[in-house]
């Protein structure tokens, strides 16, 4: 497991994650793995269950807004002037 720590409680699966990881690119380079189990992990105190996550980060940029300025008629009179 790479940025991911589990334990139970009870009977409750508890998962913890550090958003501010970065375990590199997926396959696809699409995304950079912030945590992963590689596969499934059992959980100790139950040994038919088992688990399997992963978290990822796109590397979309996100568009910043745009702001768009109408011209105004003075403006207007001005660039025909």
């Amino acid at each position: 497991m790479k940025g991911v720590i589990s334990r139970v409680e009870g009977r409750k699966l508890l998962i913890e994650v550090d958003l501010d990881q970065d375990f590199g690119p997926s396959s696809s380079g699409k995304s950079n793995f912030v945590a992963t189990t590689s596969g499934f992990s059992k959980v100790d105190v139950d040994p038919g269950v088992s688990f399997s996550l992963n978290v990822i980060r796109s590397n979309k940029v996100q568009k910043q807004p745009v702001t768009v300025t109408r011209p105004t008629s003075s403006t207007i009179e001005t660039l025909t002037a």
